[in-house]
């Protein structure tokens, strides 16, 4: 799950990757903030593709 798409994910997640590498004891707490942050990106970024889509329909009509 942690390695799909990392290359276009900002920085940030990666400084969070190498926090997963370092504290292996806190291994699941990072796990799940890095995905829950990958979701919510995810999410983030795919509305903002449907919404500028719905405004390149309206400009073109």
């Amino acid at each position: 799950i942690m390695k799909l798409g990392l290359s276009s994910e900002p920085i940030l997640l990666k400084k969070e990757l190498v926090l997963l590498r370092k504290k292996k004891e806190k291994k699941n707490e990072f796990g799940l903030r890095l995905i829950s942050l990958l979701m919510i990106m995810k999410i983030k970024s795919w509305r903002l593709v449907e919404e500028l889509s719905l405004v390149r329909k309206i400009k073109n009509e």
